[in-house]
């Protein structure tokens, strides 16, 4: 389901980068800095947690959810 009237209007006028999806390859870039950055900040057990779930969408978006 997409937006319609002035929440439509806005994303277009304002060039919003949300409406169009990043790469798998960009995502995975990404949370591969977040997740090594948060383990060298002590953060060990939040990064694992964040790693797990990034596998589960990974898993969801292969079967087609």
């Amino acid at each position: 389901m997409g937006l319609t009237g002035p929440d439509a209007n806005w994303i277009i006028e304002s060039d919003d980068k949300g409406r169009f999806g990043e790469s798998d390859a960009m995502f995975d870039s990404d949370m591969k800095v977040y997740i090594d950055g948060q383990a060298k900040r002590g953060n060990s057990e939040y990064a694992k947690e964040v790693q797990r779930n990034v596998n589960l969408m990974e898993k969801w978006k292969a079967q087609g959810k």
